[in-house]
């Protein structure tokens, strides 16, 4: 993968999980103060303020953690598992900066329910996004895009290990 291409995954990746959380905190909102069928919620009318002010304070905040944990990283990009344990940590550290926030500025204090709700859709809103990032990615991969070139130094069983597992370049990239 080239540096162009990279620094394109990396931009779409940064739109795509602002976009995500972003959409994940909104949609936490939604389902805290307009779902009647939420067992164990009391209904209650939402200081829509409150949530004007930390909705968008977090999503700056929560691309700084993804990117403290290495979610932009070329080394961690595509790689599988890896990349979702990342994202449900990087939710869940999140999270708990709203909450900091919430606990040092009474004005913004908010839902515990909605903080559970926003911490879920937002490993599943990321998770599903990262997941499509990676299909087209393969897509393009069969294209000749996205690929690094690999050399592989010795023909003994070892090299042509790594060579039978690396030459599926659509896959492996």
């Amino acid at each position: 993968m080239n540096r162009r291409e990279n620094l394109f995954l990396v931009v779409l990746l940064l739109i795509g999980d602002a976009l995500a959380i972003a959409g994940a905190l909104v949609f936490a909102f939604v389902a805290r103060y307009t779902l009647e069928w939420l067992p164990l919620v009391e209904r209650l009318e939402p200081i829509t303020s409150r949530y004007q002010v930390m909705i968008p304070l977090a999503i700056p905040l929560w691309l700084a953690l993804f990117a403290l944990n290495h979610l932009y990283d070329k080394r961690y990009l595509l790689v599988g598992l890896e990349e979702y344990r990342r994202v449900v940590i990087g939710c869940t550290l999140g999270i708990l900066v709203v909450i900091v926030v919430s606990f040092i500025e009474p004005n913004l204090s908010i839902s515990r329910s909605w903080l559970v709700f926003s911490w879920i859709s937002a490993i599943v809103f990321v998770s599903a996004l990262r997941f499509a990032i990676r299909r087209v990615i393969f897509l393009l991969r069969r294209r000749g895009r996205f690929i690094t070139r690999a050399i592989i130094v010795g023909a003994n069983e070892q090299g042509k290990a790594i060579a039978r597992t690396l030459s599926p370049a659509a896959a492996s990239g």
